[in-house]
């Protein structure tokens, strides 16, 4: 019954987030169906984790209120789209509204060619199959030591701040660190667990099992659909399954980890704007931005995804748009991310809340350790060519990336890439500052689930890589020239 209840509130949140992606403006009409439920499970989770922190800024605490005023925007939507919702229009499958349901037998090559059908519905199962896998793997899979001493912990505090014992998150958030770790954590994952407690009415964490496969899935489902746009179904398909070959990101979707929420938020920030580079589309580019601030809520590190995606658009667009349009995009964007994740870092500044992983920021501890840099950038190839740790999913992305290296000029693709490398010099710039003795501890402990954030954005260099080169039946859109011209 406890499962159940879980899911059934799985569901909700998805339901909710569907009614906040439909007062989106503006609406997109193309996105089939795996689609519309990946993004209203993302876009679910993300405002419910905006709410709850902007909540205990405001009012330094969780109240029952903001479940129902975060579920209230159901009658909203079901005010404005009545029509659509009472009237009956009969589902006609297409490429564009249904790819994964309808494109098998649509695809818009050769119909003769059953090898691409095979291959199209052979990837489809897998990816089916491999989803019902982590679901119900995930059930006898333990949270880890994060999802139980960090993650859960906040979720509870949560839940019982909104119920019986009101003040409870903002007591633990001022415990001393030495009794629980990582308080400056945000609240987005946490969020979300506590409103699984929330519907099932205790805090078991039994209940939260399939809140990672419920990103992964979603996940799955964004990348495989978005790909689709650019190339075959077999090939879409066969890219999105990719990422379910790494060991250690499958594993980490069964348990408590944030870093699966993070890995989902930031490969949709960069599907979508490498979707906006190529179309132009409003719609995109507002997606980005959202979830770009939903990344930062969600792990610390999402802060450093956010810079570093923020930054690699402005470079693309600088290579192809107007300098008053790059302007334009940037300060949107930035507004609306600082909306997003600025109650956040408002809470932790008013109440002095911070990590004890690094130590001050300091020209002089730089140039004390800048020598980290170089150590940790060396040892990242290492990880990723560990079977047990990531299979081949690093050497199959790097060969499809190389086979679209004459058209590494394409916005989308530098896009894409200056995201991965950038990401990578980021994090490994952080560990100058650790504070751990000895800090290589703290690479080995972190590092593989750091550099598996931008797994899914990988997937998205090399799919894109490869339509570039391969395919052509997509929206044109300038190349970058020497000399920054249209060409």
């Amino acid at each position: 019954m406890l499962l159940i209840k879980a899911a059934l509130s799985i569901i909700a949140l998805a339901v909710i987030g569907r009614s906040y992606l439909r007062l989106l403006p503006p609406q997109s009409t193309s996105w089939p169906l795996p689609e519309k439920w990946g993004l209203s499970w993302l876009i679910g989770a993300g405002v419910f984790g905006w709410m709850a922190n902007l909540s205990l800024l405001l009012s330094g605490r969780v109240p029952a209120l903001l479940w129902a005023l975060f579920g209230s925007v159901v009658l909203v939507d079901a005010t404005i789209h009545y029509r659509s919702i009472w009237s009956f229009r009969p589902f006609r499958p297409s490429i564009s509204c249904g790819p994964l349901l309808s494109g098998i037998r649509k695809i818009p090559f050769d119909p003769n060619d059953t090898r691409i059908n095979v291959a199209a519905l052979a990837s489809l199962a897998f990816l089916v199959l491999q989803s019902i896998y982590l679901a119900i793997s995930s059930l006898s899979y333990t949270r880890g030591w994060d999802g139980a001493i960090i993650w859960d912990m906040k979720a509870k505090a949560i839940y019982f701040d909104s119920g019986r014992r009101p003040g409870a998150l903002m007591a633990y958030l001022n415990s001393p660190t030495y009794i629980y770790p990582h308080l400056d954590y945000p609240l987005l994952l946490p969020s979300s667990d506590a409103w699984v407690y929330f519907w099932t009415g205790t805090a078991n964490e039994q209940a939260l099992k399939l809140i990672g496969p419920a990103f992964m899935i979603s996940l799955l489902a964004l990348l495989a659909t978005h790909l689709r746009r650019i190339l075959p179904t077999a090939y879409a398909l066969l890219f999105a399954c990719l990422l379910t070959t790494a060991p250690f990101l499958c594993n980490l979707s069964k348990t408590g980890y944030a870093d699966i929420p993070l890995a989902a938020m930031a490969g949709a920030a960069a599907a979508y704007g490498a979707d906006y580079l190529r179309r132009q589309t409003s719609s995109s580019a507002l997606l980005m931005s959202l979830f770009t601030g939903f990344a930062i809520l969600t792990k610390k590190e999402g802060a450093l995804i956010a810079v570093v995606m923020l930054i690699a658009m402005t470079l693309a667009l600088l290579f192809s748009r107007k300098l008053s349009d790059v302007l334009k995009f940037v300060l949107k964007a930035a507004c609306f991310v600082s909306v997003i994740a600025g109650p956040w870092f408002l809470f932790l500044m008013i109440h002095k809340i911070q990590g004890v992983d690094f130590a001050p920021t300091t020209f002089a501890v730089l140039t004390a350790n800048w020598k980290r840099f170089v150590e940790v950038i060396a040892f990242i190839p290492k990880i990723m060519s560990e079977k047990e740790v990531f299979g081949r999913f690093w050497l199959v992305v790097t060969v499809a990336v190389l086979t679209g290296a004459p058209r590494w000029n394409r916005p989308n693709v530098i896009f894409l890439g200056l995201i991965c490398f950038g990401y990578l010099a980021a994090i490994s710039s952080t560990f100058i500052f650790s504070s751990w003795n000895p800090y290589w501890a703290h690479v080995e402990s972190s590092l593989p689930r750091l550099v598996m954030h931008i797994a899914p954005i990988a997937v998205l260099f090399a799919g894109h890589s490869f339509a570039e080169q391969f395919f052509d039946n997509h929206p044109k859109q300038p190349a970058i020239s020497s000399s920054f011209r249209r060409t």
